[in-house]
């Protein structure tokens, strides 16, 4: 009732082709903060480019959402959603607080067709984590960012790129769920044209160029009663490797004490790369609360038409998978997160005129990721939890926390300093999250 009058009360303030739809438009959000110890020891070049350990409060996707929906005829509806990101702690990412930073766009929705939306969105990065639900999508992260299985995003890696993301410029599309077999099918397509700017052959920006980045995304879901499985393809075209590279530095030069060295000059200076994930995943619910599942990743990245600043052409092809396997316990109040997931060694080429390029060695570069945690639901709202996780890298691997809970991120992005390499991020959690 509060929401709805809160809602009214701003409607009212505003123009009046707002104040003709206010009791239908909603504020809610949530508030996730953590107070956090957090450290990364055991680095391959020796005890001296450890991360100290440091306490702080982090935010864990905090958000304030506007949304609204109007019935236009029996079937069709217009629907509206507003995400704006909160950090109630310490902001140093000033884009979090931007209106519109998170998942925000308006679209129409049937139950014969299913909805169709413009605006910007998650797109497969997010997939088997967050419930598939349209475009709801509140709820799915009651503990800490640290908490996640970190390394299907390949954070902080050396060369991995980030597969997906909350994109710009995406239209989505949702069926509506079918009946299949005693339980229901649904699937998601989305297109994104991430980058407006379009490249000539090396990935130079060019008014004239024929390359064109585009994002694609195709994810059928399906539920059965205690039975779930999901699938999510996802391609990225013809993006700027200066765009997406994850630390070039991994691709070109020659890899002392563990960590990977630069050339001298330049990195890569132009180039084009494509991008392709796969993720299938499953889960059991039992009567008891027990719910188990099983998610499988592989990537795969290229890198083409590239040249360097120190002089010479490049071409990279990358591979590598993941599988984790979450655990979750509700009885009451109570809850009981565990999840185990392990990155294989990249696997590939790389690909050089310039003699300085040495074969790629992928050796040492996987990496294992354990965490466990209790949550308590004070009510269906609030509740109070504490989490600890752990990632052991490899002598050649940077894997970190996923976005604002990464080692060496005050600003938002996850990566261990450079020298860091091999050194095993760890954190301990006690948090607070509230849905309004």
């Amino acid at each position: 009732m509060r929401k709805k009058l809160l809602a009214v009360a701003i409607a009212g303030l505003a123009a009046t082709p707002v104040m003709a739809q206010s009791s239908n438009v909603t504020i809610s959000g949530r508030i996730n903060s953590t107070f956090e110890q957090i450290k990364a020891t055991g680095a391959t070049l020796g005890g001296a480019n450890d991360f100290v350990s440091r306490n702080r409060i982090t935010e864990n996707s905090s958000e304030i959402r506007v949304s609204g929906r109007e019935q236009l005829d029996k079937d069709l509806t217009a629907w509206f959603t507003i995400g704006t990101g909160l950090d109630i702690a310490f902001d140093t990412n000033f884009s979090r607080g931007l209106i519109g930073s998170r998942n925000s766009g308006v679209g129409l929705e049937s139950k014969q067709w299913g909805s169709i939306m413009f605006g910007k969105w998650d797109v497969h990065y997010e997939a088997g984590y967050v419930p598939a639900l349209g475009h709801i999508d509140f709820g799915y992260i009651d503990q800490g960012l640290a908490t996640f299985p970190v390394l299907v995003f390949g954070a902080g890696q050396p060369g991995v790129g980030f597969q997906g993301g909350r994109l710009n410029n995406v239209v989505r599309y949702v069926s509506p769920q079918w009946n299949v077999g005693g339980g229901h099918l649904q699937v998601i397509g989305a297109y994104a044209r991430n980058d407006e700017t379009v490249y000539n052959d090396s990935g130079v920006a060019a008014s004239n160029g024929n390359r064109k980045p585009r994002q694609w995304q195709f994810a059928p879901h399906y539920h059965n009663g205690p039975f779930s499985i999901f699938y999510s393809y996802y391609t990225d075209k013809e993006g700027a490797v200066g765009n997406v590279a994850a630390n070039p530095a991994a691709l070109l030069g020659t890899v002392v004490g563990g960590t990977p060295t630069a050339l001298a000059t330049g990195g890569i200076v132009s180039g084009l790369r494509d991008m392709r994930g796969d993720r299938l995943g499953t889960s059991w619910k039992f009567d008891n609360g027990l719910k188990i599942g099983l998610v499988y990743d592989r990537f795969k990245s290229e890198i083409y038409n590239g040249t360097l600043g120190a002089g010479g052409t490049f071409a990279a092809d990358l591979k590598r998978t993941t599988w984790s396997i979450p655990i979750s316990y509700v009885t009451g109040p109570h809850k009981l997160n565990f999840v185990y997931a392990r990155a294989s060694n990249l696997k590939g080429s790389r690909s050089s005129s310039n003699a300085a390029v040495t074969p790629y060695d992928a050796s040492d570069t996987g990496a294992s990721y354990f965490t466990v945690g209790y949550r308590y639901a004070l009510s269906k709202r609030t509740s109070v939890y504490a989490d600890w996780a752990k990632i052991s890298n490899k002598s050649r691997a940077g894997y970190d926390f996923f976005a604002y809970a990464g080692i060496n991120s005050p600003t938002g992005v996850a990566s261990l300093p450079a020298n860091s390499i091999g050194a095993d991020p760890q954190t301990f959690q006690v948090g607070i999250y509230h849905l309004f």
